[in-house]
């Protein structure tokens, strides 16, 4: 019954927004002409190319030193991105400790496309390019710095490798297993109260607790309506032009909201998702499918085995995270995306889990937000100097301290 009545649910809010954004999509600009920008990569910034074991060909932008460093952090965008999302930070003194790269994800950018995006076809081409920088790169210390979808997908190859990511700093995104931890968790507390009923007759005080409780479902349920419009089994970028137009009109805007902070370069074209390959319909397909082939709850079966054998479960990230998370986020609920992840954090023994960083008045673009650049730049200084024992430098973290609208916790 109850999942008869969730089909119902998404299907209605899926048909629902589809409806509002196929209206709205008529009074947008054209997004995809300015799409085609093009980018110089520059100086200081070259791209590069990874041909993969099982055929992918997945680009990526690097800094350009000459610096052989044992060290390496990867920035991976999410949706509707491309790897010139992390140009800024390419640019970055950090280059003479480690090498900096950004990535293209499968059907990305520059990145070739895939048959299907279910998870043994994205997690396990995700995790082939990381060891294949590695191996390039000769790097036996990996820091992974990751946004929206991009952290979806890494958190979930950090639950099920060792060894691979030292530390993985998550920008405004979630872990999968923590996120419908907490989602089930509320509708079953709201739902208890429910059944048992106002206590003394005090029925203001009874729907306060449910609102409590039920409130970052709704919230979340709200934000994510996009999602159940790509699920709907019709649905195609191809068919619903208009529809797209108007979710990439928001994205914009919802980027731009950060204009103030803006760290893109490039003025006129979009800082969060730089340059796109064949940005027709068609090749909408691939990000789109991101949402509808079960790549977020679907299980790898292709992961590594262990070094005794056997598979690691996927409910926990085996490494320190770190998060970062803009409390504006039109996209996440952060009641929902953060609170109480660090249950779900179990790095090596002898390794701190991490902390998170909450700002104010930053949204879901946060990594086009100047003080979430500093608090990413800062984290990677102490991480890369620290090689990975969680000791933390004082002097990073008092700057830290200074950025206004932020507030710490230690995941413990």
């Amino acid at each position: 019954m109850s999942s008869l009545f969730d089909r119902v649910l998404y299907t209605t809010v899926g048909l629902a927004s589809l409806a509002v954004r196929t209206v709205l999509g008529y009074f947008e600009d054209d997004v995809e002409q300015r799409w085609d920008e093009e980018y110089r990569d520059g100086d200081k910034i070259e791209s590069c190319f990874l041909e993969l074991e099982n055929g992918v060909r997945i680009h990526y932008r690097r800094s350009r030193t000459d610096v052989s460093v044992p060290k390496l952090v990867i920035f991976v965008h999410g949706f509707p991105d491309s790897c010139h999302l992390w140009t800024k930070y390419l640019d970055s003194d950090l280059n003479s400790q480690a090498q900096l790269i950004a990535l293209d994800l499968p059907g990305f950018g520059e990145s070739d496309n895939l048959p299907s995006y279910g998870p043994d076809d994205v997690l396990t081409t995700v995790h082939l390019a990381i060891l294949a920088l590695k191996k390039r790169y000769g790097s036996t210390h990996c820091i992974v710095v990751a946004h929206d979808w991009g952290g979806i997908i890494t958190s979930r190859i950090a639950a099920q490798t060792e060894g691979l990511i030292e530390h993985l700093l998550l920008v405004n995104s979630l872990f999968v297993p923590h996120f419908g931890h907490m989602i089930n968790q509320q509708i079953e507390r709201a739902g208890q109260l429910i059944s048992a009923g106002p206590k003394d007759g005090s029925y203001k005080s009874w729907l306060a607790s449910i609102k409590k409780e039920a409130g970052p479902v709704a919230s979340q349920l709200y934000r994510s309506h996009y999602i159940f419009m790509f699920q709907l089994p019709f649905f195609s970028a191809k068919r619903f032009p208009s529809a797209m137009r108007s979710l990439l009109g928001a994205c914009r805007r919802w980027a731009e909201a950060e204009k103030r902070h803006d760290l893109s370069q490039h003025d006129g074209v979009f800082g969060f998702a730089g340059r796109q390959r064949n940005m027709t319909a068609d090749s909408w397909h691939g990000r789109v499918a991101l949402y509808r082939e079960s790549l977020m709850s679907g299980p790898w079966t292709s992961a590594p085995p262990t070094s005794k054998g056997g598979i690691l479960d996927d409910k926990t990230i085996k490494c320190a995270t770190t998060v970062i998370f803009g409390l504006g986020d039109q996209a996440l609920d952060s009641r929902i995306a953060v609170e109480g992840i660090e249950s779900f954090v179990q790095p090596p023994e002898g390794h701190a889990k991490g902390h998170a960083y909450m700002l104010e008045d930053v949204g879901h673009w946060s990594p086009l937000n100047a003080r979430c650049h500093e608090i990413v730049q800062k984290v990677l200084e102490t991480e890369l100097s620290s090689r990975s024992t969680g000791a933390e430098s004082a002097l990073a973290m008092q700057t830290l301290c200074d950025i206004p609208g932020l507030m710490e916790k230690k995941l413990v």
